[in-house]
Formats: structure tokens, sequence, C-alpha cells
């Protein structure tokens, strides 16, 4: 699926548990184009990757913006 920074954010928080103030600490360095993986298995949902953005790396650091 497709969001915004915040609610990645938001359901990263979620699953690692951590305060609002962590949210909006990982929220601060969400970058656009970031892919974050959550994984559903037997012992529930687990975040994976977070903010993965290895596909714009080299010549297209340009194209990184944050919020």
């Amino acid at each position: 699926m497709v969001s915004s920074g915040g609610v990645i954010a938001a359901v990263a928080g979620a699953l690692l548990g951590v305060p609002g103030s962590g949210v909006v600490a990982l929220n601060r360095v969400t970058v656009n184009a970031g892919v974050t993986t959550v994984t559903s298995g037997a012992s529930g949902l687990s975040l994976l990757t977070f903010n993965d953005h290895a596909h714009l790396a080299g010549g297209e650091r340009r194209l990184i913006t944050y919020r």
C-alpha cells in the first residue's frame, strides 16, 4: 500500500511498542518513496524493514526528499 510517512511511522511505532515521541522521531527520518515491509506470521505482525531507500542510492540520491 502507499501512504504518508506519518501513517507509516505510526504503524511502525505501534509494532515496535514505542511511545508517541518515538513515532515523531520515526516520522522525521522517513523519505519519500521509502519502502517499509510488515510481515504476518503465527506470532502476529512484525516490522521487517522501515524506510528502506536503497533503490534510490547512487545516481538517484537527488530524488530523496524527507517527509
